[in-house]
């Protein structure tokens, strides 16, 4: 791919506001209420408005992601730590099921049903872990943990947060000064 889709791809630098996985009417209604609190008066106004929506669009995004790419790494460490978990139990079952049907007793049969039990509870748990991994696969977050690379994830998501927020202040601060005021 050619890097002027990079921006386009990544969604952080994206010259469109709106990904595809998000909801433009809640765009155009943030844009709206903006233009209707703020009441730019001219064009230069207008525009620093739009910027100022988009960056905070844009910084939202960021976040979400960051809680996306959060909620991925858990999930990924939990569902690992379930797998072995299951192995492990697996292992135990069949351990106990090798005794010898004159050496079981009343003891052996309630170790073996607790160890059933906790088997199905790994199992439950593996499978909800699995459906929120599922659940949580598509969103820029997500993306950002599948791809590959030795860059540290979480300092690229959180310097583009911290882009977006001193972005949105600096539009706000320079339509007080187009308005004239000393604050907003």
């Amino acid at each position: 791919m050619h890097s002027r889709v990079n921006a386009f791809r990544h969604g952080f630098r994206a010259s469109q506001s709106v990904t595809v996985l998000e909801r433009s009417a809640e765009f155009k209604v943030l844009r709206a209420n903006l233009f209707e609190q703020l009441k730019p008066s001219t064009v230069i106004e207008q525009i620093e408005v739009d910027r100022l929506a988009r960056a905070y669009w844009t910084r939202n995004r960021a976040e979400l992601a960051l809680t996306e790419m959060l909620n991925t790494e858990i999930c990924t460490a939990i569902k690992s730590k379930s797998e072995q978990d299951l192995k492990i139990t697996t292992e135990r079952l069949q351990k106990i099921g090798r005794v010898e049907p004159e050496n079981r007793d009343r003891r052996h049969e309630r170790k073996c049903r607790k160890m059933q039990q906790h088997y199905e509870s790994v199992l439950r748990f593996d499978e909800e872990v699995k459906r929120m991994l599922q659940n949580n696969s598509i969103g820029v977050g997500a993306a950002l943990c599948r791809l590959s690379g030795n860059g540290d994830k979480l300092t690229t998501l959180m310097r583009y947060l911290t882009h977006w927020e001193r972005e949105a202040e600096r539009v706000a601060q320079h339509l007080v000064k187009l308005k004239g005021g000393d604050e907003w």
